[in-house]
C-alpha cells in the first residue's frame, strides 16, 4: 500500500472528452488524424476482447420519463440513467426511419440571420419577449416606437442587447400609411430576410358607448388595425415565406370590457384578418391576452398585479412567454390566454388591505404611520406630488372603487380618508358576509353637525319604522346631491355599496309614518319634493338628480314631473331640470304587468285586490298557499286584515324581539305601495299628453322583473328593451343591461352601477 501512495504522489489526473478525439472536421490536423485511427483501433479491440466494458447503468423506457428523473434526483444510482428511445436495431435497419411518436414540449427557435419586426416593440412586454426570442437564437430586430425610446429601463434594455451583439434597429415613422410601410419593410430587408412579423402595439380611448364618437374609433383604429392591415398585405407581396405572423389581441374581444368597444373592435378586425390568412395557407396567429400584471399597459396604468377583468386575473410575464412558446408551434389561429379567478381567490381578495385606504395611502407616501399628523393635513402637506397622485388615484379606483381627480386627491385630508374607510363596504358590512340582522350607517353631516342612522337591513323579514325623512348614503359633501328613493320594502342595503363609490352627495328619502296618510304617487313625490326643499334650505342652487329603484322610479318619475309643471306655470324660480336615473323599472310596463298579475289571481282572491296585495307581501317573507290567507281573513273586519296578517307573520317567523306596530307598519307600507302603481296616471291628470323632457338613465336587469308573472297569463306579452320610457320621455332612454334578477344585478354590480350613473351624471346627456 505504501507503494501505492508513493507512485500517486505528485501526479496528477485529467478528464478528457474523449469523443472530441474522434470528431473530424477541415482543421484536423494530419498528426491528429493517425492518431484517431490508432484510437478507433485501440477501442474496437478492446471492445472484442472484453476489456472495454460500457459504463453501469439504469435503463428507462422512453414513456418513464417522470420516473427516470426523479430517480436521476434521489441520488442513488451509480453509473448512468438512460431513456430509451428505441430498441436495437441491425444497421440496415437503421437506415429506414420508423417514426416513433412520444410526448413532449415544444421548444420554438428562431432563425439568427433572419430578421424580426416588432411594432410597439419597446413597451415592457415588447421588451421581455425580444429577450426571450434572443435566449431562442434571434439576433436581429426592427423595432417601431412612435416616440422611440424615452425612459432609463428602455435605454438600459437596448444598450444591453447592442453589447450582448444583438442589432436592433428602432423605426419611428408611423406605420399606419402604406408607403411609410413600405419603407419599414424596405428597411428591414436590407438587414436580411424576414422571419416574423409581431404586432404589439396599442392606443387605448376608453369611453362607455354613448361617449365614443368616430374620432375616438379612429384613434384606435389607425394605431391597431390599419397598420396590421398594411403589414398583412406587403408581406404577402415582399416576403411570403414568414416563420410568424402574430398580433396580440386581447380578451377584452372575447370577454368584453365597459368602455372599450372601439378597442374590441379593432382587436376583432384584426383576428378576422388572421382568419383570412390561415385559409390561404398563410402563417397568422391572434392571441387574446388577458390583463398581464408585471409589464405592459396594465402594469405601467393600473399599477397592480391583481388587476381584474370579468372573471379573470392578471397573468404573469413568466406564464406569458411559456404560454406564447406553446402557441408558436400549434395550428390554432386565434387563442385566448387568461388566468381565471377561482373561489378562494376571491375570497381572499376581499380579506386584503383594500378596506384601508389610510394604509394604503401611507405605503405610498412611505410614512410608517399618518395617524400621528393632524386630521386636517392634506395629503399634499404630507409629500404627495403629482406623480404619487397619479398612483393613488389608480388605487383608489382600482380596490375601492371610487373615481377621484388628482386635485381632489392631493387635497384630501386624513379625516376625510378616514370617512371613505368607514362608509366603503367590508368583509363585515355590506360588502362581504353579514354579520348581524341590521346593519347601520352613520355619517356626520357638517352642515347641520348632528348623525343620521339610517336602516340598511340586509334580512327580509327585519322592520323598522324610520324616525328621519333622510338619510346619508355615503360620506360626501360636497357637490350636486343625489337624491335616492328605495323599493318597496323601503331599504337601502342593495344600493348602499354604488352610493359609497359614487363621488357626489347621496341621500335617501325615507317612507315614515306620516307617508302613510297620502292616497296616491302625485302626493307622495310633492311630499318628498317639500322634504328636500325644507331639510337642505339654500343648498340646492345648483339643483339636484333623482335616482329611483322599482317602486322608487314611480316616486322620482312623478317629482321630475311635477317640478316640470312648476316651472311651465312660472310661479316660482325654477332650478335646474334634475337627471333622472331608473334601476329596473318603468310605469309604464310596470303597470301593464300588475294589470295582467291581478287579471291573472283574480279567481283566487274573488277579485279583490287588498287580499291579492297582502298575499304578495307575506309571499316574500314566508312559505304560504293563497287558500290559508282568505281563511284567516274570513269573517274579519276588512280594515283589520293588516293586523291579521302581521300576527300570522310573527306567528310563522317565531322571533320574539319583533315589535308588533313595526310588522304593521312594513305591512300598511306595502300595500300602500302597491295600490299607489295600480292606480297610478302616467304623467298625471294635467299634462295634456305632453310628456317628461329630456333623457333617463336605465339599468335593467337581463332577467327582468317586470313581465314574468304576467307573461304566465298572456303569452303575447313581452318586455319593452327600455321597459316603456320611450312612450313618456321626449329625450332618449339610455339602457344598460346587467347580469341577474331584480335584486341579483344589484348586488353583483355596484361598481358598474355606480360607474354608469357617474358617467351619465357627469354627461350633458339631459
Amino acid at each position: 500500500m505504501k507503494h501505492v501512495t508513493d507512485l500517486l504522489r505528485n501526479k496528477s489526473f485529467e478528464g478528457i472528452q474523449f469523443d472530441a478525439l474522434l470528431m473530424v472536421d477541415d482543421k484536423t490536423s494530419p498528426t491528429m488524424l493517425r492518431d484517431r485511427q490508432k484510437i478507433w483501433e485501440l477501442i474496437n479491440n478492446g471492445i472484442g476482447a472484453g476489456v472495454v466494458q460500457p459504463l453501469n447503468r439504469t435503463v428507462y423506457d422512453h414513456n418513464r420519463c417522470e420516473e427516470a428523473f426523479r430517480f436521476m434526483s434521489s441520488g442513488r444510482h451509480v453509473g448512468k440513467v438512460i431513456i430509451k428511445i428505441r430498441g436495437e436495431e441491425s444497421f440496415k435497419q437503421s437506415l429506414h426511419v420508423n417514426a416513433i411518436k412520444m410526448a413532449a414540449i415544444p421548444r420554438t427557435v428562431f432563425f439568427s440571420h433572419k430578421i424580426y419586426i416588432m411594432t410597439g416593440g419597446l413597451g415592457g412586454m415588447g421588451l421581455e419577449i425580444i429577450d426571450w426570442m434572443v435566449e431562442r437564437g434571434a439576433q436581429r430586430f426592427v423595432v417601431t416606437s412612435r416616440s422611440g425610446p424615452k425612459q432609463p429601463y428602455q435605454y438600459s434594455r437596448l444598450k444591453y442587447f447592442k453589447d450582448s451583439g444583438i442589432e436592433i434597429v428602432v423605426w419611428t415613422q408611423p406605420i399606419g400609411s402604406e408607403s411609410n410601410a413600405k419603407d419599414l419593410f424596405v428597411e428591414a430587408m436590407k438587414l436580411g430576410p424576414i422571419g416574423g412579423i409581431f404586432h404589439l402595439s396599442l392606443v387605448i380611448s376608453d369611453g362607455f358607448l354613448e361617449n365614443q364618437s368616430i374620432e375616438s374609433f379612429d384613434k384606435v383604429f389607425e394605431s391597431k388595425s390599419k397598420p396590421f392591415a398594411h403589414l398583412d398585405q406587403l408581406s404577402r407581396q415582399m416576403c411570403p415565406q414568414l416563420d410568424h405572423f402574430v398580433v396580440f389581441s386581447s380578451a377584452v374581444t372575447w370577454l368584453g370590457s365597459a368602455g372599450q368597444s372601439n378597442y374590441g373592435f379593432s382587436n376583432a378586425v384584426m383576428e378576422r384578418l388572421c382568419e383570412l390568412r390561415r385559409g390561404e395557407g398563410l402563417p397568422a396567429l391572434a392571441i387574446q391576452w388577458g390583463p398581464v400584471g408585471d409589464v405592459g399597459y396594465v402594469a405601467d396604468n393600473i399599477t397592480a398585479n391583481d388587476y381584474v377583468l370579468g372573471s379573470t386575473r392578471s397573468q404573469s410575464m413568466y406564464s406569458c412567454l411559456q404560454t406564447l412558446d406553446e402557441l408558436l408551434d400549434s395550428d390554432v389561429t386565434i387563442c385566448s390566454s387568461v388566468v381565471f379567478r377561482d373561489e378562494k381567490t376571491r375570497k381572499s381578495d376581499s380579506l386584503t388591505d383594500r378596506n384601508n385606504l389610510l394604509t394604503a395611502v401611507s405605503r405610498i407616501l412611505g410614512h410608517k404611520d399618518i395617524e400621528k399628523f393632524d386630521a386636517k393635513t392634506r395629503l399634499s402637506e404630507l409629500g404627495m406630488d403629482s406623480l404619487l397622485s397619479v398612483e393613488t388615484k389608480q388605487m383608489i379606483e382600482r380596490d375601492f372603487e371610487l373615481v377621484l381627480s388628482t386635485q381632489e386627491i392631493q387635497n384630501l385630508t386624513i379625516e376625510r380618508i378616514r370617512q371613505i374607510d368607514s362608509s366603503a363596504p367590508t368583509a363585515s358590512n355590506g360588502g362581504g358576509k353579514k354579520t348581524s340582522a341590521v346593519t347601520a350607517t352613520t355619517c356626520q353631516h357638517t352642515d347641520t353637525d348632528h348623525k343620521i342612522t339610517s336602516v340598511v337591513s340586509a334580512d327580509k323579514n327585519v322592520f323598522q319604522i324610520p324616525t328621519e325623512r333622510v338619510v346619508y348614503l355615503n360620506a360626501i359633501k360636497d357637490g350636486r346631491k343625489v337624491f335616492y328613493l328605495p323599493p318597496t320594502d323601503g331599504t337601502y342595503h342593495l344600493f348602499l355599496p354604488v352610493a359609497t363609490r359614487m363621488t357626489r352627495p347621496v341621500i335617501g328619502l325615507n317612507w315614515t309614518e306620516e307617508c302613510l296618510q297620502f292616497g296616491s304617487i302625485r302626493e307622495t313625490a310633492q311630499h318628498f319634493l317639500d322634504v328636500i326643499h325644507s331639510e337642505f334650505v339654500n343648498q340646492l342652487d345648483d339643483g339636484f338628480d333623482l335616482c329611483g329603484y322599482s317602486y322608487g322610479v314611480f316616486v322620482v318619475y312623478d317629482m321630475c314631473v311635477a317640478l316640470q309643471r312648476t316651472a311651465s306655470s312660472g310661479s316660482v324660480s325654477p332650478l335646474p331640470p334634475p337627471k333622472l336615473i331608473a334601476l329596473d323599472l318603468c310605469p309604464v310596463q310596470n303597470r301593464k304587468d300588475v294589470v295582467l298579475s291581478l287579471a291573472a289571481t283574480q279567481h283566487i282572491f274573488n277579485g279583490d285586490q287588498k287580499l291579492f296585495l297582502l298575499f304578495s307581501f307575506l309571499m316574500d317573507k314566508i312559505s304560504i298557499q293563497s287558500q290559508e290567507l282568505v281563511q284567516r281573513v274570513t269573517g274579519v273586519e276588512r280594515s283589520l286584515w293588516e293586523r291579521v296578517v302581521a300576527e300570522l307573520l310573527i306567528e310563522r317567523i317565531g322571533d320574539p324581539c319583533l315589535a308588533p306596530n313595526e310588522v304593521m307598519f312594513a305591512v300598511k307600507t306595502h300595500v300602500h305601495k302597491m295600490q299607489h302603481m295600480i292606480d297610478y296616471t302616467i304623467g298625471g291628470n294635467d299634462m295634456n299628453g305632453q310628456r317628461l323632457e329630456g333623457n333617463v338613465l336605465l339599468i335593467r336587469a337581463d332577467q327582468p322583473f317586470v313581465g314574468t308573472v304576467a307573461a304566465k297569463s298572456e303569452s303575447r306579452h313581452t318586455v319593452l328593451y327600455d321597459y316603456g320610457f320611450g312612450e313618456i320621455i321626449s329625450g332618449k332612454c339610455i339602457v344598460h343591461i346587467l347580469d341577474g334578477n331584480h335584486t341579483k344585478f344589484m348586488a353583483n354590480n355596484p361598481h358598474h352601477i355606480s360607474t354608469y350613473i357617474a358617467d351619465y351624471l357627469k354627461s350633458d346627456n339631459h
